[in-house]
């Protein structure tokens, strides 16, 4: 899925979800700054990982950034994490047990990416909204969704998950 942020309109995403890649290649492509893996067990929906870079952007554009480094910007925004730390360590790459992982490409070329899905050695797939179904009992717990939010709002889960991270840190 591709897709461009209103904070920073330059800039192209590419987003995929891939099963059982080889760790290793994982943790060698995990280091490059234009690529982040997402464990999909916190994650319900790609428009999540939407919400989290152009928040993350908008808060480098209004330097309210909690670090300059961009990848650990998005990737806590993703959280409902109050501390930097804690949020990376939710899409670590050690602590995902399934190793399925939501792959997000920052500016990069087509030919790039597909040399990189290809590298590695995992199967792409083309439900990006797989993990949906898959994790709920997980996104409840991680971003404290109480059940009456859930039955409050039109899309429940979801809109409770968008709800946590697009206010994050407002005061």
């Amino acid at each position: 899925m591709n897709f461009n942020v209103l904070s920073n309109p330059d800039l192209n995403f590419y987003l995929t979800l891939i099963k059982n890649p080889e760790k290793q290649k994982v943790i060698e492509h995990d280091k490059k700054e234009k690529i982040i893996f997402f464990n999909p067990d916190f994650i319900i929906s790609p428009f999540q990982i939407k919400i989290s870079v152009n928040r993350a952007y908008f808060n480098i554009l209004y330097n309210k950034s909690k670090t300059k480094n961009e990848k650990k910007n998005i990737i806590y925004l993703s959280t409902n994490e109050e501390k930097l730390e804690k949020g990376l360590l939710i899409h670590n790459i050690e602590n995902n047990k399934k190793n399925n992982y939501y792959v997000l490409f920052i500016n990069m070329e087509k030919n790039e990416i597909d040399n990189i899905i290809k590298d590695l050695k995992g199967e792409e797939i083309n439900e990006i909204n797989y993990c949906k179904y898959e994790n709920e009992e997980c996104v409840i717990n991680h971003f404290n969704i109480k059940k009456e939010e859930i039955q409050s709002r039109k899309n429940g889960i979801e809109n409770a998950v968008y709800n946590k991270i697009s206010t994050k840190d407002l005061k």
